[in-house]
């Protein structure tokens, strides 16, 4: 599966769900309502993520944490790579950002370029440097990441993994594009993954989006998935360069050559599915999304992608009375889609303070070493009983070992993202992936909550 979909997951195969809603499904009781009277029964409740990929399941928890006030969600992330983890941090910080610091609209676009762009705007690199600098310090400084960002916490990293990540920073500031040629990189990748197919590749892009996309997301349109395929450029704004390599895409590998194993940086990520499942699958904020014309979707996952982030955005900054609508500019080539923020003139946040951040009150982000979950929480009692939700991505599931049920409460749930957009895989393949899923979770005591279905976007099981 390595070729295709890579090695690195910079982002996740399934749309973003809200941990919250997860919790609700099984564990409502466990929640106490704003102003619902009753007691509280649980002060904290832990999630635990593995191999999510990207930020976007902690995103929408945000946003729906702010309904359960007297609740503490604590969400415990296990991620095979610190290049992912140090992006976790880059991008829940720029989501955080204060109105007043990065405006919405921009702060939409650059979080889609270095979500899902192997190249980016000059303005986007140099705020990715500076954004790179202050993470540093962060990182580095336990006391000012406790004042500056208190709903992070890298304490239970080992200072080896520390230092990784400020690795890892100081490269985001590299200036220098060939330190990163990602488009020499991403070529090269077409060229072993096609092989002999390399000069006929737009035929194998028409086919797999076809083939096998259109019918699992309608929304994803040819010209949008072809281009990503050919330059690894999923999402653009207007008429803007973009020219400038995204750093934050680059990893380390150790690569079998002539002259033996030797490390090598390189874009080692999805050349499949793209960027667009995570925002771009889920039509459900807006009725218009469903509209067609001459019988064609009149949007698409560009667009949907666009609204559903800025959406999570306002959330933050203004609260879940946020809306935003949608205005069509008819162009030649279709319709393009502009967001108008409604009560815009209302205070979001402190605009006096020098903090550049929103205030997060009830959910903190822990960061676990790779292999925690064997090393570390399965073999010691005092993380037994203790996580209300996991969520595992299909490129990690096999971490689902009968062990998991210690670590899990009564009445906890489970969501495995399923392979439905694994487009490497065949149908059959699917279906196997599936059904090794739900073994792996009724070894753990888990069953199914309905039906497993291939084509499900998540699996979800339930305890109890």
């Amino acid at each position: 599966m390595t070729d295709g979909i890579g090695r690195v997951a910079w982002w996740g195969f399934s749309p973003s769900q809200s941990l919250v809603r997860l919790l609700e499904t099984n564990l409502r009781e466990e929640l106490t309502e704003e102003g619902d009277g009753g007691s509280e029964r649980e002060k904290d409740v832990n999630v635990l993520m593995v191999g999510a990929g990207d930020c976007r399941h902690i995103l929408k928890t945000l946003v729906d944490a702010k309904r359960y006030p007297n609740v503490q969600f604590n969400i415990y992330v296990i991620e095979p790579r610190m290049e992912v983890v140090a992006r976790h941090m880059l991008l829940l910080s720029i989501a955080l950002k204060k109105k007043n610091v990065v405006g919405l609209d921009a702060k939409v676009n650059m979080f889609l370029e270095l979500y899902g762009n192997t190249l980016i705007r000059p303005a986007t690199s140099s705020f990715l440097r500076e954004e790179a600098s202050f993470l540093i310090k962060m990182i580095t400084d336990p006391s000012a990441m406790a004042a500056r960002m208190p709903w992070i916490s890298l304490d239970q990293l080992k200072f080896k993994h520390r230092d990784e990540l400020e690795s890892i920073c100081k490269f985001w500031r590299e200036e220098e594009q060939s330190a990163f040629p990602v488009q020499e990189l991403w070529d090269a990748r077409l060229r072993q993954q096609h092989k002999e197919r390399y000069d006929v590749r737009e035929n194998m892009f028409d086919w797999d989006h076809a083939m096998n996309l259109v019918e699992k997301c309608p929304y994803i349109q040819g010209k949008h998935y072809k281009q990503w395929r050919e330059t690894g450029v999923a999402f653009e704004e207007g008429d803007a360069e973009y020219s400038v390599p995204n750093n934050t895409l680059a990893s380390g590998e150790m690569i079998k050559t002539s002259k033996g194993v030797v490390a090598k940086r390189g874009y080692w990520g999805d050349m499949v599915t793209g960027p667009f499942i995570t925002f771009g699958a889920d039509p459900s904020l807006s009725d218009k999304f469903r509209e067609k014309r001459n019988n064609k979707l009149r949007y698409n996952a560009v667009d949907i992608t666009r609204y559903n982030v800025l959406s999570l955005f306002g959330q933050l900054t203004y609260g879940e009375e946020f809306k935003a609508t949608l205005q069509d500019n008819a162009t030649g080539d279709g319709f393009q889609t502009k967001v108008e923020v409604l009560d815009d003139d209302e205070e979001g946040d402190d605009d006096e303070s020098e903090e550049v951040h929103m205030k997060v009150d009830n959910v903190r982000v822990h960061f676990l070493q790779p292999g925690a979950m064997e090393n570390e929480l399965i073999r010691k009692p005092r993380h037994h009983n203790k996580f209300h939700a996991a969520v595992f991505s299909n490129s990690m599931v096999h971490l689902l070992t009968k062990d998991v049920a210690k670590v899990m409460r009564d009445k906890s749930m489970i969501a495995c993202e399923s392979a439905k957009y694994m487009l490497v895989l065949n149908k059959d393949q699917t279906k196997q992936f599936t059904e090794k899923v739900v073994d792996f979770a009724k070894a753990a005591t888990f069953k199914p909550l309905g039906d497993a279905s291939v084509d499900a976007d998540v699996l979800v099981f339930t305890r109890g």
